[in-house]
């Protein structure tokens, strides 16, 4: 969903989410350790750059990009637990549909990327094992992709092609097997506070019920099946609720108890992944595609603020069609304005700027094709330069060994 970390009235959002970076998780208590800022966005790089990626500009004559459809191919919530655990496929909070009813600003301490603060070893392990779970994916061609990211890599690339307010990033990259190209997100930190200035977290816990009683997020994992223009796209993202009455495909290896698990029982055993420190619950049913729901917040004062060409991108790349805006004054919600996602709809402005997207991954696969798999590459955008950096380290931090085989070699 849409950032919502607590900006001060003069930030340059003006709507935010549920005071989470991309359903971050729930706010930790005061007194909770928040992480410092790391500034150093060229840690762990070599000091000159391998490349300059251009930005693409005449793209006027390429197609359009579209998505026919798309493939489930696992989902997981994330739990608190001092060992890393997940619970697969896990379930979204439900949307509630609630009454007018008041919640009070957003406090404490949220999560920016939780796969990266609960499992910094392999923060895409979990996608894998998800998928593994899914019976229905066994058959999946890993060696066919061209891409496996999360959708924010892909949110800041576009961004960076747009030239619009692009923000300082990196992304760490590696090539798995032939072909598959594999992007992480890096950030200065992985927690930040809440400045109180929001009231979307707090909304959101009012107005979906939890998946799992130690759910703090859910992810879930598609495939785009008709390519992206070419590009084989493995996507993982956060999501932030599903509509009632669509959950479907039980999953019958639940261990038994756990179906009827609440957060006054025992909790539930948690199995290790092998050769990982990675634990996972089976619990959860699978969710329709179309069901899923984006949940955002803002001041009813400031509700034509919103920006619908900086959404749309966000709901395209996650093939998510349902989109609510709770809006309030001063945290008293009386009104949801619901919106239904038609890529078909897009702007112009959106579709120029998804085919930069496209065209700008093309160029990223010929870098890191270059360099092959002994390439340990970071992207770096600093002032609206994006350059090619390589690591010092030459480990792979991406996945394990045995996981990488799945890509080919």
């Amino acid at each position: 969903m849409s950032r919502s970390r607590g900006a001060p009235p003069n930030s340059r959002r003006s709507w935010n989410k549920r005071g989470n970076h991309n359903s971050r998780g729930a706010p930790r208590k005061h007194g909770a350790n928040l992480e410092p800022d790391d500034p150093d966005i060229m840690r762990g790089l070599k000091e000159v750059p391998l490349e300059i990626v251009p930005v693409p500009l005449s793209v006027q004559d390429d197609p359009n990009v579209m998505i026919s459809e798309t493939t489930f191919l696992g989902s997981y919530n994330w739990t608190a637990r001092s060992i890393p655990t997940i619970v697969v496929p896990g379930m979204p909070g439900r949307w509630l549909d609630r009454k007018p009813f008041q919640v009070d600003r957003d406090t404490g301490i949220c999560i920016v990327d939780q796969n990266t603060h609960r499992f910094m070893e392999s923060s895409l392990l979990p996608l894998l094992v998800a998928a593994d779970m899914n019976e229905e994916a066994d058959t999946f061609d890993w060696a066919a992709v061209d891409f496996l990211t999360d959708r924010n890599a892909l949110r800041k690339i576009l961004r960076w092609t747009a030239a619009e307010g692009a923000r300082d990033f990196r992304i760490d990259l590696q090539l798995a097997g032939k072909k598959t190209i594999l992007m992480t997100r890096w950030d200065n930190k992985t927690t930040e506070a809440f400045l109180g200035f929001t009231y979307g977290f707090n909304y959101f816990n009012a107005c979906t019920s939890k998946g799992h009683p130690e759910s703090t997020g859910h992810h879930r994992i598609i495939n785009y099946v008709c390519k992206m223009n070419g590009l084989n796209m493995v996507v993982r993202y956060t999501v932030d609720g599903y509509l009632s009455g669509q959950a479907v495909s039980s999953v019958d290896d639940v261990a038994d108890g756990i179906a009827s698990l609440n957060v006054s029982k025992e909790r539930a055993q948690a199995t290790p992944v092998k050769g990982t420190s990675l634990h996972v619950i089976p619990f959860g049913e699978i969710v329709p595609q179309e069901s899923i729901l984006e949940i955002a917040t803002i001041s009813k004062a400031r509700e034509d603020q919103l920006d619908w060409d900086e959404k749309t991108p966000q709901l395209f790349l996650s093939q998510t069609y349902h989109f609510y805006l709770g809006l309030h004054d001063r945290g008293f919600f009386k009104q949801v304005r619901k919106e239904k996602f038609d890529q078909t709809k897009m702007s112009e402005k959106v579709r120029t700027n998804m085919k930069r997207l496209r065209r700008a991954l093309g160029l990223i696969q010929d870098v890191v094709f270059k360099y092959g798999q002994c390439g340990r590459l970071s992207l770096v955008c600093v002032g609206g330069t994006l350059k090619v950096y390589e690591r010092m380290s030459k480990d792979s931090t991406f996945l394990p060994d045995e996981q990488m085989q799945r890509f080919g070699v």
